[in-house]
């Protein structure tokens, strides 16, 4: 199964090995988080915000009794986070899959899972196929590595195929940007870029590359937007080569404080333009309520979405959230 190069990938890797971000006609400022600023969260967590009505429609949240589930239609079921089980023409895949209780190397309590996975990994059953976004923690997890093995295969960005050797798992195939393999069925599997980086440690900052997926065949095409702040082109790109998706998964959660997460994840707003610059037919918010991995209390998002989704003069209908295990139909 080998990847199909595109001649029209943009360049991004620097001269020393390290992989970079596509330019935009107006950056978002470059920040870091401070290290000061790191412990005092992973030490203190981050407190809730009494004063906020976190109160979302309850028509908001899909499925809703009108809307009935099909189990033999194509459909996704969010897990928690960015873990998503997509059932497609007979394939099982899964993103970014987490199914432990810590967002971390070490069992931290502040970024233990704040809500139990919708679904446990034994609950899952047969998996044809894994999509990975990028490296970091709450993304790429050991144990379900280890747990998953080689009952799938895994679908990684550039530089992370010796990581899952070292661990014994070799039905690896690693993606740059644009490339596509071919899946069972002749569905098309396409890496994509976005806005983000990568790290596991001090010294790996960018040393694998990061990015989102478009599964496309048997009459569908879906996106996987992994982490990724705004880009001023990269989503109308996409839509533009690989067709509007009938079902978009975009981050929505921990956005907060902007003067730094601007340029790394999506806010509310941020992911409705997205959806509208792909030309989504149906959204689906993720990234959030799982762990607390910035200064938002973790029930902001799907409100600031369905504002975010009213400013813009947008259907509901078309950019939903999903309770833990719960599934939709696309």
């Amino acid at each position: 199964m080998s990847p199909q190069n595109r001649p029209d990938c943009a360049p991004h890797h620097a001269p020393d090995g390290r992989f970079r971000n596509l330019p935009m006609a107006a950056p978002a400022p470059a920040h870091r988080l401070s290290l000061l600023k790191a412990l005092r969260w992973l030490v203190t967590g981050i407190a809730p915000d009494p004063g906020f009505d976190a109160h979302v429609p309850a028509d908001f949240v899909y499925p809703n009794p009108r809307t009935p589930f099909d189990a033999a239609r194509p459909h996704a079921t969010w897990i928690g986070h960015d873990s998503f089980l997509l059932q497609l023409a007979g394939l099982r895949i899964l993103t970014d899959p987490i199914f432990g209780d810590y967002a971390a190397p070490l069992p931290w309590p502040a970024l233990r899972r704040l809500r139990p996975a919708g679904l446990a990994l034994e609950q899952v059953g047969p998996v044809d196929a894994v999509l990975l976004s990028h490296n970091h923690y709450d993304h790429l997890e050991a144990a379900t590595v280890r747990a998953l093995g080689e009952r799938a295969h895994w679908f990684v960005p550039l530089g992370l195929k010796a990581w899952f050797a070292r661990r014994g798992v070799q039905r690896v195939t690693e993606l740059d940007w644009w490339q596509t393999v071919e899946l069972a069925g002749g569905q098309q599997l396409t890496f994509t870029p976005a806005q983000h980086f990568s790290a596991r440690g001090l010294f790996d900052r960018n040393r694998s590359l990061w990015g989102g997926w478009v599964l496309q065949g048997a009459g569908r095409c879906v996106y996987f937007a992994g982490d990724t702040g705004y880009h001023d082109r990269i989503f109308r790109d996409i839509g533009a080569r690989l067709g509007p998706p009938d079902l978009a998964l975009l981050p929505i959660g921990s956005y907060e404080p902007r003067s730094f997460m601007q340029s790394m994840h999506a806010d509310p707003a941020d992911a409705v333009q997205i959806h509208r610059e792909l030309g989504s037919r149906l959204s689906v918010g993720m990234h959030w309520g799982s762990f607390r991995l910035s200064a938002e209390p973790p029930q902001h998002p799907p409100w600031r979405l369905f504002q975010a989704l009213q400013a813009a003069g947008e259907t509901p209908e078309n950019f939903r959230v999903l309770e833990h295990g719960q599934a939709l139909n696309f």
